[in-house]
């Protein structure tokens, strides 16, 4: 909107005040303060058309363009001050728990650090990383250790990577056990193991691997 104003050459009155009427007013006086009325009648109809019908109710009758846009900062910085404050919380008081898949919970993080940037929310990408490590379930225990001792700093987007290559071994670590002490003879077992990565479930099919110790097996 202020950049609409500007190329309007109106914006001037958000930052200026009506030229006082005189009674011995010169010609070039009139022009300036009629100048000014004209700018501030635009300037105040285009920051009205922009509203919605609820605001429009509220601040049809302000009186002049530089009220009505104050009257719209002081209420909208505030708003943004306490959306900035709900969004720092909610970052802080996150904890990941054992209940839900790990990778889901981290794309939740993201987001919230994504709504950072659009608040101009400033953040160290390295403090974030780290933030997110502490948040890890308990079950992660032994790799939020090993995360957390790394030398080289990971960027949000390797930790993701990182996440996911462990979130594979979780799943496929029974399986592993079951395969090692299967004593029947070779038949067709068929497991598959739901994976959440970026909102999209993974179906990981392991027929593959079950054939191939059957074949061993057979040997």
């Amino acid at each position: 909107m202020h950049f609409l104003l500007t190329t309007l050459n109106v914006v001037h009155v958000l930052s200026s005040t009506v030229p006082e009427e005189k009674e011995d007013e010169t010609p070039a006086e009139i022009r300036k303060r009629c100048k000014w009325e004209n700018d501030d009648y635009i300037c105040r109809g285009h920051i009205l058309n922009g509203m919605s019908d609820s605001l429009f109710d509220i601040y049809q009758n302000v009186e002049n363009a530089k009220r009505l846009w104050n009257d719209l900062e002081s209420k909208y910085i505030a708003e943004d001050a306490s959306s900035k404050k709900f969004l720092v919380s909610n970052f802080n008081n996150y904890k990941m728990v054992d209940s839900r898949p790990v990778m889901e919970q981290y794309n939740e993080l993201l987001r919230i650090l994504g709504q950072f940037t659009q608040h101009d929310i400033k953040m160290d990408e390295c403090f974030a990383v780290s933030s997110v490590i502490d948040k890890l379930p308990p079950s992660w225990k032994d790799f939020k250790h090993t995360l957390k001792h790394q030398k080289e700093e990971l960027s949000l987007v390797q930790l993701g990577s990182h996440f996911r290559k462990f979130c594979y071994l979780h799943v496929f670590d029974p399986y592993f056990s079951l395969f090692h002490t299967w004593h029947a003879s070779p038949c067709v077992v068929k497991a598959k193991a739901k994976l959440y990565s970026s909102s999209i479930l993974i179906m990981l099919d392991i027929s593959i691997y079950i054939d191939g110790l059957s074949s061993m097996k057979k040997k």
